[in-house]
């Protein structure tokens, strides 16, 4: 079992009146029996309002330290001014896991909130 902490700050720039670009930095450890490891990432993407004040579709990439790249994908439902519900798609996000299993693909449900 690996457990892991993550904090996520990043920025927003609103592009259109419908749509935002975002840059984040993401770090954290991950540990288990056999150690630990600290990851240090970027992921990059652009959100749109499929349909206003209702559902935002998401498209992306994260890039760590090393230079690995992920695909990320996802949507969100506003609960009110400064909240979402976000539902999100990653693929390859663990280099250091490809050996030995592939690429990772990891589906994750968040509940965000906006300052």
């Amino acid at each position: 079992t690996t457990q892991r902490v993550l904090a996520r700050p990043g920025i927003v720039w609103q592009y259109a009146r419908r749509g935002n670009l975002y840059l984040d930095y993401q770090t954290g450890p991950f540990w288990n029996d056999t150690g630990t490891l600290w990851v240090h990432r970027f992921p990059v993407g652009i959100e749109y309002w499929l349909v206003p004040g209702v559902l935002i579709g998401r498209a992306g990439t994260t890039v760590d330290t090393r230079g690995n790249a992920a695909a990320t994908a996802g949507a969100g439902i506003p609960l009110g001014k400064r909240g979402f519900v976000n539902l999100a798609y990653q693929y390859g996000m663990f280099p250091e896991l490809r050996q030995e299993f592939g690429p990772a693909q990891t589906v994750a449900l968040s509940l965000g909130v906006g300052f």
